[in-house]
Parts: C-alpha cells; structure tokens; sequence
C-alpha cells in the first residue's frame, strides 16, 4: 500500500522497489508518504526500527547534489542499470531547455535516486522543471542522454510531487574511457 516516502531534501524511499537513500526516519522532520488507499501509520521512536536505511552517501556527495536548492516540489526517479553502474558514478537531470535541475550518484548495486527539482514560481528566470516537461538524464561531464525504459510510475514528463522507476540503457554512454599508448604510424616517413 506504501508507494514513495519523500523528505524536504528530495529523499526518497520505495518499498517496492527496495530503494532508499533517505536514512533513517528522524523525529521532528517532515516527510511527505503517498500511499495506495487509506492506512493507519505507525511510527515507532523506538530504537532504530522502520524500513530505511541509513544514507550512503559521504559529505562530498550530499555536498554536490544538494548544490541545487530545493524548489519547493521534485519528481522523484529511481534509475537502475542494466548492468551494474559503477557505485559513485554522477548522474543529472536536464530541463528541455539545458537548465540543470536535478542530481544524483549510482550505488553499489547500480541504482540512483534523483530529484527532479521544480520551477521556482517567484522568480522571473526558469531555474527548474515545468509540469509535463520532458527530463533529459546524462552522465556527469558526458554530453550524452542517457535511453530509458519505463518500469513504473512516471518516467517520461516531470510532475510535482510524482514519482518513477526506469531502467537504464547502458551502451547508451560510456562509464569508464581512457586513452590508450599510442602506435608508430608505418605511413609517416619522419
């Protein structure tokens, strides 16, 4: 009945899915939890019981993603690879118009959690996603989008507060390249 638990942060938790990068529950932090149909929600302060996990991620990394202020509501998006993503690998969320609006770094199992931060309403220049945008998602410092299969929910425009499960298409980008030594040219006649 639970579908997506979602912090101030752009934090999110799927039971179904068995994701979460938002760390243990905290009292006195608001969260914002969707659910199928009407339930009674137990929270215990007891101990560290419930279905998160404490964060991954090290201070470097929540550094660089949460370098993009929050803009009120995100569309949360769950990306797994096909293959395994190496664990660290950076990845960000493009408005159709090249505005960087969202960030996320894969785990060790290839998963990342995004939030697709929206447009800022009280500001004169787009600083964020428009309901019904398409996103474009690339590798860090890769100038190619990445192809992606929807799972479920929404993967295809952005939505306040929606939520969405894609799979990656790794040979859309390469992960890992480098530069080989170069050979002696037996046509060059210096």
């Amino acid at each position: 009945e639970l579908i997506i638990v979602k912090d101030g942060d752009g934090l999110f938790y799927i039971h179904e899915w068995g994701f979460s990068n938002i760390g243990l529950m905290q009292e006195g932090k608001g969260y914002q939890v969707k659910v199928a149909s009407d339930i009674d929600l137990v929270y215990s302060l007891r101990g560290n019981e419930g279905a998160s996990t404490p964060s991954a991620y090290s201070y470097d990394d929540r550094r660089w993603m949460n370098a993009l202020t929050p803009n009120g509501s995100s569309h949360s998006l769950l990306l797994i690879a096909e293959n395994s993503m190496p664990e660290g690998t950076r990845v960000e969320a493009y408005t159709p118009d090249g505005i960087l609006a969202g960030r996320g770094i894969a785990d060790g199992a290839g998963r990342i959690g995004m939030a697709l931060w929206s447009d800022d309403p009280l500001t004169l220049a787009q600083d964020g996603f428009r309901a019904g945008e398409s996103f474009n998602i690339t590798v860090l410092n890769n100038n190619s989008m990445l192809a992606l299969t929807n799972l479920d929910g929404n993967t295809e425009s952005w939505e306040s507060d929606g939520w969405g499960v894609a799979r990656i298409a790794v040979e859309a980008a390469p992960y890992q390249f480098g530069l080989g030594k170069a050979f002696p040219n037996p046509f060059n006649s210096r």
